[in-house]
This record gives structure tokens, sequence and C-alpha cells, in this order.
């Protein structure tokens, strides 16, 4: 068996707030209040993962954070950011997970009620892959926007549904060919205009008058040899 010598002093736990940050390599100076205001060395930041996957979040500077030196002092690690009087916690739950930004964004999910939640100041949400997506639910999919929604598709958009699909607008606009291929029911009259007209292949049923260029279908007449004739049976 290999004997092995330890230090004098083991490791020991500081506390201090960030002086200075490198973003290249992930690494702060922290300042400890306890040892004379001392400024650590360089310093890396305690991650979860950094080999294939990999998480990346600096402290803030100003920040207070938990040191675990050497005994020299002279190397080290920072293991995270905690909290005090000055900097209080969020939340006071033991069921919810919570990441709230600088300029109010807010991520939170309650487990206790199963509810991701995505609000604050969150301006545009970016979602960029070459995978399909795909968004699926047992219950009611609300989409709900203030202004406008603009669904793109390089190809085809489909709108399937099992029983019927409702739109709800003042106004409908479709810019090209629209293909119907059941049944159209009208209750609020039609309008056509421009292009070649109307054209309608098969019998056509009309409850009620036909108007042609001021022409009455069901109440004109004809001018005879010997004047005007009734109207049509």
């Amino acid at each position: 068996m290999n004997d092995v010598s330890l230090p004098d002093a083991l490791a020991t736990l500081k506390f201090g707030s960030v002086a200075e940050q490198d973003p290249d390599t992930h690494r702060v100076r922290v300042r400890l209040p306890e040892l004379g205001q001392l400024l650590t060395a360089w310093l890396p930041v305690l991650s979860r993962k950094s080999l294939k996957d990999k998480d990346y979040w600096l402290p803030d500077i100003g920040e207070q954070v938990a040191v675990l030196l050497d005994a020299r002092g002279e190397d080290g690690v920072v293991l995270g950011a905690i909290y005090s009087e000055q900097d209080a916690v969020p939340v006071k739950s033991a069921d919810k997970w919570q990441r709230r930004f600088s300029d109010g964004a807010v991520l939170e999910y309650d487990r206790k009620d199963s509810q991701l939640t995505v609000s604050g100041a969150v301006k545009h949400v970016l979602v960029q892959t070459q995978a399909d997506i795909t968004l699926k639910t047992q219950n009611t999919l609300t989409g709900d926007a203030g202004d406008a929604v603009l669904i793109k598709g390089g190809n085809t958009i489909t709108l399937q549904a099992g029983g019927k699909v409702s739109i709800n607008a003042p106004a409908t606009e479709i810019s090209g060919t629209l293909t119907v291929k059941g049944a159209i029911t009208g209750q609020g009259g039609m309008a056509v205009s421009g292009g070649g007209g109307a054209t309608v292949s098969g019998s056509v049923n009309v409850s009620g008058d036909v108007i042609a260029s001021g022409k009455s279908l069901v109440g004109h007449n004809h001018m005879g040899a010997h004047g005007p004739t009734s109207p049509p049976l």
C-alpha cells in the first residue's frame, strides 16, 4: 500500500463577491472580505457539464458566490452563487424550478401543478432546427396574439380536423386559387368580381330571382309581333 501525505491544511470554503469576469474561459476573480478583501486568482466556475454537453453561465459582477480554495489560497473553484438578505430568493416553493433574467423574462416549471410557464419581458422566441416539430396535446391548443399571426410553409400547409375547422374573423382574404372539394354553403350572400367572372359546370338551382345586366329572369318580357309578351312561366 502506497503512503499518501496530506497537506497541513485542507481546502477551505470561503464566501465573496465576483470582481472580474473572463467569458472566454468561464472564469472569475472573487473578492474575499474575510481575508482582508483579498482578490483571488482566476478561478473556474463549476458547471454541470463541459465535455459532450456543455453548460455555460457566468455569475455577474458583484454577485455573491461560494469558493472552495486550496490550503494556500492560490487555486480553487467557484461552486456557485448564493442567496442572501440583499439578494433574496425569488420563489418560496419546493415544487418550483425557476430562472429569472435581468430583463424580466421568467422560465418556470411547477411540478405540483405540472405547468411550464414562459413569461415576463420575452420579446422574441426562436426555435431554429432542421428537424420536424410536433405540438401534441390531448386537450385544447390555443394560440393568442395581440397583433398578427403568420404561418409560412415552403410547400404545403395542411389543416386537418376530425370535426370542423372554424375561421371567426370579420373578413377572410385568400390570395390565389381556392379549390373546394365539398359542398359550399353561403349564409351571408356572395359577390364575385374581376377575372373571368364565375363559371359553373352543372345545374344551378336558384330559390328566387336571377338578375343579369339589370334584367330579371323571373319577371322579364320580350317584345313580340303584337306587343310585349307575358313574363316566363
